[in-house]
């Protein structure tokens, strides 16, 4: 499609561009958790243009950075109304690395804010991993701004070949957004599926959500489901729906999409091997090395990854109240354990042998009982969650 410069300039000043929502469903609860924001240019005579025939154009001729100036107050209009309805969802925006290099861009955030237009714990801006491979970094002033606020930071399109999970050491993201590409052969292909497994629970390893983009398929909404990707969006949930549509029937309707909290369930259990894990190596190195500074913070941090995780998604409605008892119980008690293993190395260098055995002992007599019910509960929840 030929479009002109003249025409985008035309749509700006005529406010022709609208945002359409796609939604974000939470594989746990299968309830509606947010949408990403997606532009459209909405012509005079009824015609909808796609970003791909005209974003470009916008770039090359300078109107970016207006354009995403107009489309923060049209987000923060639209996200009154939905808040209004559903004061939970999570509404995301694409925004370029080079757009926040736009002091302009930055201050319009912060006013909307701080006048309270845009609520932080309800906006999050999506960032290309492909642009910020070009720009190796984020500018300063928009770091600082988005960590006041507590703005949510999601890379989108991960794993389109620009980066992997190390990059995302630089860049306080709290989500990732599987492209299409990793997403499409999921269920089809035995090598697509193993790598998207592992990539969400090395997310899950480092306490980011992961957003699953671009699911057509029962098959592939499953497999997510099954093995704990966060949220999923895509054509068989709904394609991109203008304002009014998504307030009618997303945010109204309150749908119930298939659901489980077995995926979180397994994550679980490797969050815990791993974790039981790394205090036995920890202890071992303490011994060896005494004098070393490795701190300890995070083993004995009393989520751990485990259990503390479920309370947001309310995990314990969906399991036996005696199992989720002594599921936590076993697991408070292989964390005193833990502690006292650490706690012992750290103050005392000369700890025996002996002593560091039979502490050890004990945490892999309380590792086996709590991968037993551990286990128990991931049948359970196959078996009761089927048709979900």
């Amino acid at each position: 499609m030929k479009i002109t410069k003249f025409e985008l300039k035309n749509a700006l000043d005529n406010n022709e561009f609208v945002f359409f929502y796609q939604p974000q469903v939470c594989f746990v609860t299968g309830k509606l958790k947010g949408a990403e924001a997606l532009i459209r240019w909405m012509k005079s005579d009824g015609g909808l243009i796609m970003p791909n025939d005209f974003i470009s154009l916008a770039e090359e001729n300078g109107f970016l950075n207006n354009i995403t100036l107009n489309m923060l107050d049209i987000l923060a209009n639209d996200s009154k109304k939905f808040l209004a309805i559903n004061d939970k969802l999570n509404i995301s925006i694409n925004i370029s690395v080079k757009s926040l290099y736009c002091s302009k861009i930055l201050n319009k955030i912060e006013r909307l804010i701080t006048s309270g237009s845009l609520r932080s714990e309800n906006f999050s801006i999506e960032i290309t991993e492909s642009t910020l491979f070009e720009y190796n970094s984020l500018n300063s002033d928009a770091l600082n701004l988005f960590d006041y606020h507590k703005i949510q930071l999601v890379m989108d399109d991960f794993g389109t070949g620009f980066s992997n999970l190390c990059s995302l050491n630089g860049t306080p993201f709290s989500k990732i957004k599987f492209d299409y590409s990793l997403i499409k052969d999921v269920g089809k292909n035995d090598k697509s599926t193993a790598i998207i497994i592992e990539n969400i629970k090395m997310a899950h390893k480092l306490q980011l959500e992961t957003v699953a983009e671009g699911v057509e398929n029962d098959e592939t909404y499953r497999i997510l489901k099954d093995n704990g990707c966060s949220l999923a969006q895509g054509f068989l949930i709904s394609k991109a729906v203008c304002r009014d549509d998504f307030i009618s029937d997303f945010i109204r309707a309150d749908h119930t999409f298939p659901h489980s909290p077995l995926g979180l369930v397994k994550l679980a259990k490797y969050s815990y091997i791993e974790w039981v894990e790394n205090v036995i190596d920890f202890s071992i190195k303490k011994i060896r090395t005494p004098r070393t500074m490795e701190s300890s913070d995070l083993l004995l941090n009393s989520n751990c990854g485990f259990l503390g995780n479920w309370k947001d998604d309310n995990i314990a409605n969906y399991i036996d109240e005696k199992m989720y008892y002594s599921l936590n119980k076993a697991y408070m008690e292989s964390y005193a354990i833990a502690k006292e293993l650490i706690i012992t190395n750290v103050e005392n260098i000369t700890i025996s042998i002996e002593r560091h055995l039979i502490l050890t002992n004990k945490l892999i007599r309380k590792e086996s009982l709590i991968l037993s019910i551990l286990l128990l509960l991931e049948n359970m929840l196959k078996l009761t969650h089927k048709c979900n």
